[in-house]
């Protein structure tokens, strides 16, 4: 059973993974099959993505990291971040 992800919480992961690319890729547009390591992501690329993640939807993700091992698309990480949302007990629709 997949949460459905909505297209609100898909542009605040965009905007985090944004963040975390470098500056001459920060305006590529990503999708749900988009490849995350096309990107040109490094492991501190991605780190600061997390993190990113944790601060805008207020998650703790440090218990998923081996589920991170699986995330290869840019959906991948919508949709964990939908679960670990729901496990979690957080409302996405809820930010400022």
């Amino acid at each position: 059973m997949n949460p459905e992800p909505r297209p609100d919480v898909e542009a605040r992961v965009a905007a985090c993974l944004h963040r975390a690319l470098p500056p001459a890729l920060r305006t590529v547009e990503v999708e749900e099959g988009t490849l995350l390591q096309s990107l040109g992501m490094d492991s501190l690329s991605f780190l600061e993505f997390l993190v990113a993640l944790e601060d805008e939807f207020t998650l703790n993700l440090s218990e998923d990291v081996l589920k991170l091992n699986q995330v290869k698309t840019f959906g991948d990480v919508v949709e964990l971040v939908t679960m670990v949302a729901e496990a979690q007990g957080k409302d996405l629709a809820d930010h400022a």
